[in-house]
């Protein structure tokens, strides 16, 4: 306070940009609640549950010191429990006795005007935008649930009741459910209501029992959390974990609830780890001192938030996701774990999967683990996932190709056999999930079953459809003719499958030197006539083979290809054959033809 009449307002955030001092009017009554809107240009100051101050803020330093207030519209005799924004201009008002109240705010004009109101009693609220969840009963164990909107429009869900569990010693009071025990928070997507309960029938802990609402509005028991302690807890929800803050043991317990893949009834959980928050230092007079982590004085709010009111501090919890991972002992569980995390958990993934791959004795869960990479990405491809999932770890082909696959196979220290067994595996799992491999997929394992010599292996492969039918493999059978010369015609016999590839099925065959069967190919496959055959095409290969007879056959039969079209066996000037004439007239030479053969 100043000698003005005023009070410093020190306003923090994790984003920097947003720090800011401003100045308002201190009435000698204690702040109750102070909130901006979301556009930082409004401060709404509760200092008593009759009303609810605003102030526009004119600049980063300081207010309008003219205030505008706003009482309960509908009875002066409620009281207000507390206030949230729904929008920059709208607000909702909680009240004791009136339920909901709700108002467009018009900060040029400095009033506020009603929009809607819903009434019901109300014990305590809590608001996790967009939901607001209020507490009605005489055990605050009834709740409505309403999804805020931007003007005025607000989805109701039905009222439901959850348990209320005695504590311990409860000293003949009747048992009442604590706003500090409740959390409502969005998780995979789904919205809960998350209750600390204080006794478990399995293990004599206190556990945390998850109700899930549901599109069309049931609301079940679907998980439950079971701490293995008791006392005072608060709980944060980082990247879809639950993370659970036991005050006495100073421990945090994290929860996933996709490792329990139990599909009927309510599925039980452990804590996939137990471990403190790092420890901090804070500077207090100019030294940095240890700071007490899980102080009495927190103040936890979602997702991440933790202030501690004593000191003024305010923190962001992050995880440690490689230190978080590496605490999952089982591989297939940890590879999950990690698919379910946001992007920056690639990097981490793949460092374990390379792991996966060097440890010998056990290549089962490799396999298992392209299972659900092939599964995450069928998904995404496929548009079957939420927007939310797809900010989720997932690892295409060229990914799994160029950080894992193709490191894998140049390892000077595995065993061949291996090498090949995974990278087929991968393959088979594409296929399974329906996923078409890319080329460079079927190059790589081709290649390895070429560096160590597996022609068999290859040619079974080959035959039985393990790899797709394509004209780019069947050229890169084709290559391998000079170490594995049946790749010739497993390569022939798969262009012939792909179909509409007679050009190339003859550019192969013309390769090889075998010039009649690709006249024939051209002309019965092909479509074409002789007509349409370009002489050059076959008399230069044929001459280039080296083979005197073949490429007299070959010459002979374009000589009668041309007097049946044009009753004489020279060649037009268009074909370009005059060299190849001359060449004949050499080889030939008791068969000159230069002076009659070309036009």
């Amino acid at each position: 306070m100043s000698m003005d009449h005023t009070a410093s307002v020190a306003v923090r955030s994790p984003i920097l940009a947003r720090n800011m001092d401003i100045f308002i009017s201190d009435k000698g009554t204690p702040v109750l609640s102070i909130k901006f809107s979301p556009d930082l240009l409004v401060l709404a100051v509760q200092r008593s549950n009759k009303s609810v101050e605003f102030l526009n803020v004119q600049d980063s330093t300081g207010v309008d010191l003219i205030e505008y207030s706003q009482t309960c519209s509908r009875a002066r005799s409620a009281k207000i429990l507390g206030f949230c924004w729904v929008s920059s201009t709208e607000i909702v008002f909680v009240t004791d006795t009136h339920g909901l109240e709700s108002y467009q705010i018009r900060p040029e004009k400095k009033i506020l005007k009603s929009l809607k109101n819903y009434s019901l009693a109300v014990n305590w609220f809590l608001y996790t935008p967009p939901y607001l969840l209020l507490s009605s009963g005489s055990a605050c164990n009834v709740f409505h649930i309403f999804v805020l909107r931007g003007g005025g429009n607000y989805q109701r869900y039905p009222k439901f009741e959850v348990e209320v569990s005695a504590p311990p010693i409860s000293q003949g009071q009747p048992a009442k459910l604590m706003e500090r025990d409740v959390v409502l928070a969005p998780v995979y997507g789904a919205l809960y209501v998350l209750i600390v309960k204080q006794v478990s029938k399995l293990n004599a802990g206190a556990e945390v029992v998850m109700y899930q609402l549901n599109r069309e509005g049931v609301v079940k028991i679907t998980d439950v959390l079971l701490l293995e302690c008791n006392g005072r807890f608060a709980i944060n929800i980082l990247d879809n974990l639950v993370v659970v803050h036991h005050q006495q043991s100073r421990m945090s317990k994290i929860f996933d609830l996709r490792l329990n893949n139990r599909m009927d009834g309510i599925r039980y959980h452990y804590p996939i780890s137990s471990y403190s928050i790092e420890p901090y230092q804070i500077k207090l007079s100019g030294y940095s001192v240890p700071y007490e982590l899980y102080s009495s004085n927190w103040a936890v709010f979602l997702p991440s938030i933790i202030v501690d009111a004593k000191l003024g501090c305010l923190w962001q919890l992050e995880l440690q996701i490689d230190g978080l991972a590496s605490l999952i002992h089982d591989k297939l569980k940890r590879a999950e774990f990690l698919l379910f995390r946001e992007t920056d958990a690639k990097v981490v993934l793949l460092r374990h999967l390379t792991d996966y791959l060097h440890d010998y004795n056990d290549y089962s869960t490799v396999i298992k683990v392209f299972d659900l990479l092939n599964a995450k990405l069928k998904s995404i491809v496929t548009k079957v996932v939420s927007e939310e999932s797809k900010k989720t770890v997932y690892l295409d082909q060229s990914e799994c190709f160029r950080y894992l696959l193709l490191p894998f196979s140049n390892s000077k220290q595995l065993d061949p056999c291996i090498i090949v067994s995974v990278l087929v595996e991968y393959l088979k799992s594409l296929i399974a999930h329906q996923l078409e491999p890319q080329y460079y997929i079927h190059e790589l394992i081709v290649n390895a079953l070429v560096q160590f010599r597996m022609y068999p292996l290859l040619r079974l492969l080959v035959e039985n459809g393990v790899f797709y039918d394509s004209k780019p493999f069947a050229c890169l059978l084709l290559s391998l003719d000079n170490v594995f010369p049946p790749s010739f015609q497993m390569a022939l016999d798969m262009l012939k499958r792909v179909g509409n590839s007679s050009e190339e099925r003859a550019e192969v065959l013309l390769a090889k030197y075998q010039i009649f069967p690709a006249i024939r190919l051209l002309t019965t496959a092909g479509g074409l006539t002789e007509a349409q055959l370009a002489p050059r095409k076959f008399l230069e290969p044929a001459l280039q083979s080296g083979d005197k007879v073949l490429f007299y056959s070959v010459f002979r039969y374009f000589q009668l290809r041309n007097t049946r079209l044009r009753q004489h066996p020279a060649f037009l000037p268009e074909e370009l054959c005059d060299d190849l004439v001359y060449q004949f007239d050499c080889l030939f030479p008791e068969l000159p033809l230069q002076g009659d053969f070309v036009f």
